[in-house]
């Protein structure tokens, strides 16, 4: 699976990839990959031999990302 997206949320995605403990099951599962290019920003997933990807696991990334989109613009 492919996504799309601004910069700044690619790299929330991977922020909470690599912190959040809920989220660091996505790691285990997929082989990720991804690129942040103000013209071409996308994360990959692709599941790993006898893993699977739960579609659940994507929504609270996205959540998890959100938040950390949230919490680093009160910050600056």
């Amino acid at each position: 699976m492919r996504i799309a997206a601004n910069p700044n949320i690619i790299g929330a995605m991977i922020k909470v990839l690599d912190n959040n403990l809920f989220c660091m099951r996505i790691r285990f599962a997929c082989e990720v990959n991804y690129s942040i290019d103000e013209d071409d920003s996308y994360i990959e997933f692709k599941p790993r031999k006898g893993q699977q990807l739960n579609p659940d696991e994507l929504v609270w990334l996205g959540f998890f990302a959100k938040d950390e989109l949230h919490s680093t613009k009160s910050r600056i």
